[in-house]
């Protein structure tokens, strides 16, 4: 896995409050922060949100997946798809549409990815245990 500053959102200031809680890389994240209640020790441990820490989870979930990437994640979390599991059962057509939506309002990527790239997604997802709990 990846270190924990690699996850989109992740700056300085975060970076050093989940190292000083022991999260140094996306792996470690996910072990800790894979129940609620995982996430509001976390919360609580290093005194950033707990809503921030989902989406940080949620996006360490999202980078088991190659080709989501960091600005990838992002706009899957925009369309409400939070986990590995949520995509799995997700429709590429869909995703594609929703993510065309909110990119086009919000500007989050050069581009969104197509029908075929999110199929791929979907398809890996499909191959990999729920981790994340929502």
């Amino acid at each position: 896995m990846a270190k924990i500053g690699s996850i989109e959102g992740i700056g300085p200031v975060f970076r050093e409050k989940l190292e000083n809680a022991g999260i140094l890389t996306t792996e470690t994240l996910l072990e800790k922060g894979a129940s609620a209640e995982g996430r509001a020790a976390l919360a609580a441990s290093t005194e950033i949100e707990g809503k921030r820490i989902m989406t940080f989870v949620s996006r360490a979930d999202f980078m088991r997946i190659k080709g989501v990437g960091r600005q990838f994640s992002e706009l899957l979390q925009n369309v409400d798809i939070h986990t590995v599991d949520q995509l799995a059962a997700a429709d590429a057509t869909a995703i594609n549409t929703a993510m065309t939506t909110v990119n086009d309002a919000k500007n989050l990527t050069k581009v969104v990815p197509s029908v075929k790239q999110i199929q791929g997604f979907i398809d890996v997802a499909k191959g990999l245990d729920a981790v994340v709990s929502v």
